[in-house]
């Protein structure tokens, strides 16, 4: 019997061998370029940080970046023990309608300062303004002066809101993290304009605003619009935004744990376009103020100027020549709550 011992075979390895690994080297030239790539990104990174170091954490964050002279300017000021004694934040109807220097002319208060902004709205205010007057030092009275229907949960006041709301600053108040966070370059593009500023014009990046932060509305020359306008049209009833609403008692806290008097300003108004909104608004803060009555004053303004059409731009702003006659009417009116509640007055017994 023939027995035929076959052994194995073995065949050089080939392209058909399976096993066979392929580790191919990368070009050395190929590391050399990752490397260039990564310090030109780290040098790029390092001379962001050196760059922005005089613009600060806050300057470029603002949603409009022209919005930061004001409140950065009042951050320097409560930085510094110099916060002014009146505070007026809030929307438009306060950035056009007070006069900080009139204010304080009529009430023989020492100091009156504007954080208004046009349509700065309750979400927004939380967003740009809540964090100022939780750190340094606070003034003596803050008045709030809000269009009504900034309550409301409408699409449009969601819209008109949106560009006065920070994404930055929205992260960092609902403890999100960005990437400006830990990426320096990428603030360049928002710090642009005070990079310019600081580096070659040499420009300080953080003075006083003009007029202590009002922005009058100038009269058309030879406009005497004395003519009551007609009352607009009946628009959809929106409810009140109970998140909108939560701010104000936010702040209306936050004057009783830093002691100063909120006083909350509605009006005023040259027709009855907003009525509604503002009665049902007037009832809510009524309610508010029973309960917080030792740190709230809640003010109705609408009827203010009923003798002066004259003063009006539109139902809601004022000229400049108006903004002075309402704010040295409503210095007359909060000097003496300011010298009650100095005094430790029962604010409640009003």
């Amino acid at each position: 019997r023939l027995l035929l011992e076959i052994s194995p075979m073995k065949f050089p390895l080939s392209i058909f061998n399976f096993e066979q690994k392929i580790e191919p080297e990368i070009p050395r030239h190929w590391w050399a370029t990752i490397g260039l790539l990564v310090g030109i990104l780290a040098l790029a990174e390092t001379s962001s940080r050196v760059l922005l170091q005089p613009v600060g954490d806050n300057l470029w964050a603002y949603s409009p970046p022209s919005l930061s002279r004001p409140f950065e300017w009042y951050r320097h000021l409560t930085e510094e023990n110099m916060a002014p004694t009146v505070l007026a934040i809030g929307d438009s109807t306060g950035a056009r309608n007070f006069d900080p220097d009139s204010f304080a002319a009529a009430s023989s208060i020492d100091s009156a300062y504007s954080l208004a902004w046009p349509s700065n709205f309750p979400l927004a205010l939380r967003n740009n303004t809540l964090p100022l007057l939780r750190s340094g030092h606070s003034p003596d009275i803050v008045i709030l002066f809000q269009w009504p229907g900034s309550l409301l949960a409408s699409p449009r006041v969601d819209m008109l809101e949106a560009g006065a709301v920070s994404p930055i600053f929205e992260a960092r108040r609902t403890g999100r993290f960005t990437l400006t966070d830990y990426v320096y370059l990428t603030r360049m593009y928002r710090a642009r304009a005070f990079l310019v500023d600081y580096w070659l014009r040499g420009k300080s990046l953080r003075k006083p605003p003009a007029g202590d932060g009002f922005a009058p509305l100038s009269r058309p020359a030879g406009a005497a619009n004395t003519d009551r306008p007609a009352d607009a049209p009946v628009q959809q009833q929106f409810d009140f935004s109970e998140e909108r609403r939560g701010v104000i008692r936010t702040l209306s806290n936050m004057a009783d744990e830093h002691q100063f008097l909120l006083v909350v300003a509605v009006g005023p108004y040259r027709s009855g376009d907003g009525y509604q909104d503002g009665n049902r608004h007037l009832d809510w803060l009524r309610e508010l103020e029973k309960v917080e009555c030792a740190n709230l004053v809640v003010m109705d303004l609408r009827n203010f100027l009923d003798d002066h059409p004259e003063f009006f731009k539109d139902n809601h702003h004022l000229y400049a020549d108006g903004a002075a006659y309402f704010s040295a009417r409503l210095g007359e009116r909060i000097a003496p709550l300011h010298e009650q509640f100095l005094s430790g007055g029962n604010m409640c017994a009003r």
